[in-house]
């Protein structure tokens, strides 16, 4: 039997918990790894509405929801309601998220290290040519 989702799920599990203990040695952290996909997102400065959020971070709109009720909570967002909307809330980075972001870059960098330690470039480059095919095969079969 083929262990390649096994191994992929695992990578995945081991990477995030990597991304929050390295996150939190550098600040104050007490989020999910969801939470910290949706700062990532907001580093753009760009404004965002809870329905892209949710497509971009692959969550649905009340899980979404339950996030960004915590991250306002703890300051790492503003929400305001949109002019053209009534009914729509956008959401941005604070201050306190915008002072995140170099740790996050940080972060990334480290876990990537790890990662790919004993990787030549072109197998870095060949498994992420061969991840985003994999990714697209099981996107078109939805």
């Amino acid at each position: 039997m083929n262990s390649s989702l096994f191994l992929m799920g695992r990578i995945k599990e081991l990477a995030n918990e990597m991304i929050l203990e390295e996150i939190s040695k550098r600040v104050e952290f007490d989020l999910s790894f969801s939470h910290a996909d949706i700062l990532n997102l907001l580093f753009t400065n760009k404004e965002f509405c809870m329905v892209e959020i949710a497509q971009k971070i692959h969550r649905s709109k009340a899980t979404v929801s339950v996030l960004i009720d915590k991250l306002e909570s703890n300051g790492y967002i503003l929400k305001r309601q949109s002019s053209s909307d009534n009914r729509m809330y956008l959401i941005r980075a604070s201050e306190k998220t915008i002072k995140l972001k170099k740790h996050f870059e940080e972060v990334s960098k480290t876990v990537f290290a790890k990662l790919f330690a004993d990787f030549s470039k072109a197998q870095e480059l060949m498994i992420e040519e061969l991840l985003e095919k994999m990714l697209n095969n099981i996107s078109n079969n939805k």
